[in-house]
């Protein structure tokens, strides 16, 4: 395992599983962003209710046309320089990694499994 000067993915997120269970009465909303890919609109109003601001359905329909992957990779490509933004797809990391860095990461994820933090992907 390599060490961070940030800590652990994992450890950070256990942390947050602690609160959920000391604090079971305190009001947490998670949003991922995998859930936000599959459904916006409806994490939209999750999110708008949550916070007790319910939003007409023509503002929830703006937000997610304004706040869609490719929107936004449009806003990013004339303000920046280089590219930061790559496709928007879920599980698209595992282009990236080799065999042995995805074994590497779900190892050190197997921590998170049947948290409110289990990866999906």
């Amino acid at each position: 395992m390599t060490l961070v000067d940030c800590g652990s993915y994992c450890d950070y997120y256990l942390a947050w599983e602690q609160v959920f269970k000391t604090h079971p009465d305190h009001p947490i909303l998670i949003v991922k962003y995998e859930d936000c890919i599959q459904d916006l609109p409806g994490n939209l109003r999750k999110i708008a209710g949550f916070l007790g601001h319910p939003l007409a359905e023509d503002k929830i329909q703006a937000m997610t046309t304004a706040l869609s992957f490719h929107s936004m990779k449009r806003h990013f490509q004339v303000t920046l320089t280089e590219e930061l933004i790559r496709k928007g797809e879920v599980g698209d990391w595992v282009n990236w990694l080799t065999e042995d860095q995805s074994a590497d990461l779900d190892k050190l994820c197997e921590n998170l499994k049947d948290s409110h933090f289990e990866p999906t992907y």
